[in-house]
Protein backbone atom coordinates (compact mmCIF):
# COMPACT_ATOMS: atom_id res chain seq x y z
CA UNK A 1 0.00 0.00 0.00
CA UNK A 2 1.49 3.59 -0.96
CA UNK A 3 2.08 6.10 1.83
CA UNK A 4 1.16 9.43 0.93
CA UNK A 5 3.77 12.32 1.98
CA UNK A 6 3.69 15.61 2.16
CA UNK A 7 6.44 16.84 4.18
CA UNK A 8 9.96 16.56 1.82
CA UNK A 9 12.18 16.63 4.85
CA UNK A 10 10.38 13.75 7.03
CA UNK A 11 10.00 11.57 3.88
CA UNK A 12 13.54 12.14 3.13
CA UNK A 13 14.33 10.96 6.16
CA UNK A 14 11.96 7.85 6.44
CA UNK A 15 13.37 6.76 2.94
CA UNK A 16 17.12 7.04 4.43
CA UNK A 17 16.22 4.71 6.98
CA UNK A 18 14.52 2.57 4.96
CA UNK A 19 17.47 2.56 2.90
CA UNK A 20 19.74 1.52 5.70
CA UNK A 21 17.07 -1.18 6.82
CA UNK A 22 17.13 -2.65 2.79
CA UNK A 23 20.99 -3.16 3.15
CA UNK A 24 21.12 -5.05 6.55
CA UNK A 25 17.90 -6.80 5.26
CA UNK A 26 19.68 -7.98 1.66
CA UNK A 27 22.82 -8.65 3.20
CA UNK A 28 21.01 -11.04 6.34
CA UNK A 29 18.98 -12.63 3.52
CA UNK A 30 21.70 -13.37 0.82
CA UNK A 31 23.20 -15.61 4.26
CA UNK A 32 20.46 -18.16 3.50
CA UNK A 33 20.70 -18.61 -0.23
CA UNK A 34 23.65 -20.24 -2.37
CA UNK A 35 24.61 -20.09 -6.01
CA UNK A 36 22.78 -16.92 -8.18
CA UNK A 37 20.64 -16.56 -5.33
CA UNK A 38 22.79 -15.15 -3.01
CA UNK A 39 24.75 -13.41 -5.86
CA UNK A 40 21.65 -11.57 -6.40
CA UNK A 41 20.96 -10.36 -3.37
CA UNK A 42 24.84 -9.16 -2.75
CA UNK A 43 23.89 -7.22 -5.66
CA UNK A 44 20.93 -5.52 -4.27
CA UNK A 45 22.42 -4.98 -0.82
CA UNK A 46 25.86 -3.33 -3.11
CA UNK A 47 22.86 -1.18 -4.76
CA UNK A 48 21.10 -0.24 -1.28
CA UNK A 49 24.44 1.00 -0.23
CA UNK A 50 25.55 2.57 -3.06
CA UNK A 51 21.90 4.63 -3.11
CA UNK A 52 22.66 5.21 0.66
CA UNK A 53 25.66 6.41 -0.39
CA UNK A 54 24.02 8.71 -2.83
CA UNK A 55 21.75 10.55 -0.55
CA UNK A 56 24.49 12.01 1.59
CA UNK A 57 24.90 15.50 0.24
CA UNK A 58 21.10 15.82 1.01
CA UNK A 59 21.93 13.95 4.56
CA UNK A 60 24.55 16.71 5.02
CA UNK A 61 22.05 19.62 3.85
CA UNK A 62 19.19 18.77 5.98
CA UNK A 63 21.25 17.96 9.06
CA UNK A 64 19.55 13.86 9.00
CA UNK A 65 22.96 12.05 9.60
CA UNK A 66 22.96 9.39 11.56
CA UNK A 67 25.59 8.21 13.70
CA UNK A 68 26.92 4.72 13.78
CA UNK A 69 25.01 3.60 16.69
CA UNK A 70 21.58 4.98 14.72
CA UNK A 71 22.92 3.43 11.53
CA UNK A 72 23.53 -0.11 13.02
CA UNK A 73 20.25 0.22 14.25
CA UNK A 74 18.15 0.85 11.28
CA UNK A 75 20.51 -2.24 9.75
CA UNK A 76 19.96 -4.35 12.25
CA UNK A 77 15.90 -3.41 12.00
CA UNK A 78 16.30 -4.84 7.98
CA UNK A 79 18.57 -7.97 9.23
CA UNK A 80 15.79 -9.17 12.06
CA UNK A 81 12.88 -8.56 9.16
CA UNK A 82 14.81 -10.96 6.98
CA UNK A 83 15.14 -13.69 9.52
CA UNK A 84 12.26 -13.47 9.89
CA UNK A 85 11.53 -14.67 5.84
CA UNK A 86 14.42 -16.93 5.81
CA UNK A 87 12.18 -19.79 5.24
CA UNK A 88 10.74 -17.92 1.87
CA UNK A 89 11.54 -20.02 -0.93
CA UNK A 90 13.09 -17.75 -3.72
CA UNK A 91 10.13 -17.77 -6.34
CA UNK A 92 8.00 -16.36 -3.13
CA UNK A 93 10.95 -13.42 -2.96
CA UNK A 94 10.84 -12.76 -6.02
CA UNK A 95 6.52 -12.33 -6.02
CA UNK A 96 6.79 -9.82 -2.83
CA UNK A 97 9.07 -7.54 -4.92
CA UNK A 98 6.86 -7.56 -7.90
CA UNK A 99 3.94 -7.01 -5.80
CA UNK A 100 5.06 -4.79 -3.04
CA UNK A 101 8.37 -3.08 -4.49
CA UNK A 102 5.84 -0.76 -7.53
CA UNK A 103 4.31 1.12 -4.25
CA UNK A 104 8.11 2.14 -3.42
CA UNK A 105 8.34 3.73 -6.43
CA UNK A 106 4.79 5.59 -6.15
CA UNK A 107 6.50 7.07 -2.74
CA UNK A 108 9.84 8.13 -4.63
CA UNK A 109 8.01 9.62 -7.19
CA UNK A 110 6.11 12.14 -4.65
CA UNK A 111 9.54 12.84 -2.46
CA UNK A 112 10.99 13.49 -6.11
CA UNK A 113 7.72 15.84 -6.68
CA UNK A 114 8.13 17.63 -3.49
CA UNK A 115 11.82 18.13 -3.24
CA UNK A 116 13.28 21.48 -4.56
CA UNK A 117 14.82 21.01 -8.17
CA UNK A 118 18.44 21.42 -6.59
CA UNK A 119 17.58 17.92 -4.95
CA UNK A 120 15.58 16.11 -7.84
CA UNK A 121 19.07 14.72 -9.19
CA UNK A 122 20.12 12.91 -5.99
CA UNK A 123 16.70 11.63 -5.58
CA UNK A 124 16.15 9.86 -8.69
CA UNK A 125 18.06 7.16 -8.12
CA UNK A 126 15.68 5.91 -5.25
CA UNK A 127 13.18 5.48 -7.95
CA UNK A 128 15.83 3.85 -10.71
CA UNK A 129 16.90 1.09 -7.98
CA UNK A 130 13.53 0.30 -7.30
CA UNK A 131 12.85 -0.30 -10.30
CA UNK A 132 15.38 -2.06 -11.71
CA UNK A 133 14.85 -4.88 -8.67
CA UNK A 134 11.15 -5.15 -9.93
CA UNK A 135 12.70 -5.80 -13.93
CA UNK A 136 14.94 -7.97 -12.41
CA UNK A 137 12.31 -9.99 -10.18
CA UNK A 138 10.07 -10.34 -12.96
CA UNK A 139 13.18 -11.70 -15.09
CA UNK A 140 14.21 -14.39 -12.78
CA UNK A 141 11.28 -15.47 -12.15
CA UNK A 142 11.04 -16.04 -16.17
CA UNK A 143 14.24 -18.20 -15.50
CA UNK A 144 15.48 -15.39 -17.91
CA UNK A 145 19.53 -15.89 -18.00
CA UNK A 146 20.05 -12.15 -18.14
CA UNK A 147 18.50 -10.96 -15.04
CA UNK A 148 21.34 -10.92 -12.85
CA UNK A 149 23.10 -8.74 -15.70
CA UNK A 150 20.64 -6.00 -14.58
CA UNK A 151 21.64 -5.99 -11.25
CA UNK A 152 25.29 -5.79 -12.29
CA UNK A 153 24.48 -3.07 -15.12
CA UNK A 154 23.16 -0.65 -12.58
CA UNK A 155 25.97 -1.08 -9.84
CA UNK A 156 28.57 -0.46 -12.82
CA UNK A 157 26.67 2.92 -13.92
CA UNK A 158 26.34 4.32 -10.64
CA UNK A 159 29.22 2.72 -8.19
CA UNK A 160 31.36 5.94 -8.64
CA UNK A 161 29.08 8.78 -8.77
CA UNK A 162 28.58 8.76 -4.86
CA UNK A 163 29.92 10.79 -2.05
CA UNK A 164 31.00 7.51 0.56
CA UNK A 165 30.09 6.76 3.30
CA UNK A 166 29.56 3.11 4.05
Amino acid sequence: MTRHFTNYIEALNLFYEEELNGLGYFEELASYYKDNQKKALNLMKEIEVIVVNRLQPLIKKYKLQKNKDEMNYFILEGKKEAKLQKEMIWKEFLASIIKTYPSYTDEFEQIINLAPYSDKEFLKLLYEHERVFIDFAQKDKESNPTSLSLLEQFISEHKNDTEKLL
